[in-house]
């Protein structure tokens, strides 16, 4: 009897044990499905803000688009190099630089209310005012295009 209780325990106890390990080994999968899930998003993510900000040129769309984070903030608790972080990083900043820009043109023309007469004074002020927020917007978008380049050759090493 002594002998029989011995090994419903140890049978108890070892599947208990193989259920903890395979508990464990699923969480390890899910945990690298999850991780490779938000990188490839990020890397989707990264050509659409290279796609939103333009050529480097100027030709074709020259104004930028705003730039999307939702993968970027979804990815944090990955661990990167500190080569692709620093250029993640470096990327995202610019991007909200150029946000910023575009935010401060569309300001500036819902102030102007769109009925300025240009042959006044005041008028060719507020559109050397515009067009100095334009330019800077698009600066801005080429110094993000070109961070986010960097940050998509970083990414291509994972």
């Amino acid at each position: 009897m002594d002998a029989e209780i011995g090994r419903l325990i140890l049978a108890t106890v070892l599947s208990f044990a193989a259920g903890a390990a395979l508990a464990l080994w699923l969480d390890r999968v899910r945990a690298g499905r999850s991780r490779s899930s938000r990188i490839r998003a990020l890397r989707r993510e990264v050509d659409e803000n290279i796609a939103r900000l333009g050529p480097l040129d100027g030709t074709a769309r020259g104004f930028p688009q705003r730039i999307e984070r939702r993968a970027y903030d979804a990815a944090d608790d990955v661990d990167f190099s500190a080569a692709l972080s620093a250029a993640l990083a470096a990327a995202y900043v610019a991007g909200a630089a150029v946000n910023n820009n575009i935010d401060l043109v569309d300001r500036n023309l819902t102030a102007a209310g769109g009925a300025l007469d240009f042959t006044t004074s005041a008028g060719q002020q507020a559109d050397r005012h515009q067009k100095a927020l334009s330019d800077g917007a698009i600066a801005a978008g080429r110094v993000a295009r070109e961070a986010f380049e960097k940050a998509r050759d970083e990414l291509r090493k994972l």
